[in-house]
C-alpha cells in the first residue's frame, strides 16, 4: 500500500483485527496469495462503512455481513485459489453478502474483480477517504464498491475450482 499510496494508517486498519479473519495461500512453504475478511461489528462496522461517499451516492452498508480487503497474490492461478477457497470458508460460515472495492483509476483491479472474480459493480457506489491518497499526484483515492451476492457465490466456488497450495486461516 505504502508504494503507490500516502495515508495509510494502520492504527485505523488494525482497529478491525478482532472481526477479522486472515486466508494464506501457501505452496511449497511460500506464501504466494492472502487477503483478510473483515466481518461486520456492530459497533464499529467494517473499514468500508467509514469511508466517505462520492456525491449522489446513496448506499447502504447495513446489508453487508463483510468486507473483504488486504488482497495479495504472486499470479493470477494463486488469487483465484485463495479466492474459491476462502469463498467455501465464508459460504460455510456466515454466508451473507460480501463487499470489497477496488481503485477505480486502477483498470488492473477492475479486470480482476470483476472479470476474474465476477464480482458485481454497485451502481453509483464510490467511496474516499479525505486522508488517503495516490503518492504520484497527491489525489484522494476513489473506490468502486462491489458485491458477492450469497446466492451467486455457490456458481463463483465451482468456477475457482483450483488445486494450487494449501489454504491457512489465521
Amino acid at each position: 500500500m505504502n508504494s503507490i499510496y500516502i495515508g495509510w494508517s494502520n492504527d485505523y486498519d488494525s482497529q478491525f483485527d478482532d472481526t477479522a479473519k486472515y486466508f494464506a495461500l501457501i505452496d511449497e512453504n511460500n506464501i504466494v496469495a492472502a487477503c483478510k475478511i473483515i466481518f461486520k461489528n456492530e459497533n464499529k462496522g467494517f473499514p468500508l462503512s467509514k469511508a466517505i461517499p462520492r456525491y449522489g451516492c446513496n448506499f447502504n452498508f447495513e446489508n453487508f455481513d463483510a468486507e473483504v480487503g488486504g488482497l495479495a497474490f504472486e499470479n493470477l492461478t494463486a488469487v483465484k485459489s485463495l479466492f474459491h477457497r476462502s469463498s467455501i470458508f465464508f459460504l460455510k460460515n456466515a454466508g451473507g453478502d460480501i463487499l470489497t472495492c477496488y481503485d477505480i483509476s486502477n483498470p488492473l483491479s477492475k479486470r480482476l474483480y470483476t472479470g476474474s472474480f465476477g464480482l458485481n459493480f454497485i451502481e453509483n457506489a464510490i467511496v474516499r477517504y479525505d486522508d488517503f491518497r495516490h503518492k504520484k499526484n497527491n489525489k484522494a483515492v476513489e473506490w468502486q464498491l462491489l458485491i458477492d451476492k450469497k446466492e451467486t457465490r455457490p456458481i463463483r466456488i465451482n468456477k475457482f475450482n483450483t488445486r494450487q497450495g494449501i489454504l491457512s486461516l489465521c
